[in-house]
């Protein structure tokens, strides 16, 4: 995740990528997932989806998807709230 994340936002906002990444899923495995990691691809499904349909601005969208960070702890960074 951390890898398309930064690779999307390496040149801007690659947006293609990241929704190539959401639709690769296995949506039958994130049941087992850790619950963070499902909150996580849920909330980058959800700005992508905002950002597709114009709610978020390009810099909207890498400012919270540039917040994504999943470590071995399985704790992530401080993420926006939904307004």
């Amino acid at each position: 995740m951390r890898a398309t994340v930064r690779g999307a936002l390496k040149h801007g906002v690659d947006s293609e990528a990241i929704a190539d990444w959401l639709t690769a899923i296995d949506w039958g495995g994130v049941e087992s997932a850790d619950p963070s990691v499902r909150e996580i691809v849920g909330l980058v499904e959800l700005w992508s989806t905002e950002y597709a349909e114009g709610d978020l601005t390009a810099a909207e969208y890498a400012d919270r998807l540039s917040r994504v960070r999943v470590n071995p702890s399985k704790q992530y960074s401080p993420l926006p709230s939904a307004s």
